[in-house]
């Protein structure tokens, strides 16, 4: 799925035989994205994605809680989550999902999860 105004939240180390990261952005609908992506190099069919999808109308509720427009979103989560130090570990990517899933109901909006 590509994404517009997409960030980078989090990828974990390279170094791992599974790999995962976290994305954010828009999709063409103007729902916001939260992409998790999981890739186990030994056995490719468990790779998988999920996605925490913010319909338009909550990704509305969520910038007037934050104060700040639409566009916006996907760098404030990349400011309040991001982590760049390529040293997690897949668990704690599958954490930081949930955490970013808590506080987009933080901000009064919902999401439906997908797989």
């Amino acid at each position: 799925m590509e994404l517009n105004f997409e960030e980078v939240i989090t990828e974990s180390n390279d170094d791992l035989n599974i790999w995962a990261s976290i994305t954010v952005g828009f999709d063409t609908f103007g729902n916001l994205v939260v992409k998790k992506e999981f890739i186990d190099y030994d056995e490719h069919d468990r790779d998988r994605e999920s996605y925490a999808v913010v319909d338009k109308d909550d990704v509305e509720t969520m910038s007037r809680h934050l104060k700040t427009d639409k566009k916006a979103l996907p760098a404030i989560l990349f400011k309040k989550f991001g982590d760049t130090s390529n040293t997690m570990v897949p668990s704690d990517v599958e954490k930081l999902f949930g955490d970013i899933v808590d506080f987009i109901f933080d901000c009064g909006a919902k999401c439906r999860l997908k797989d």
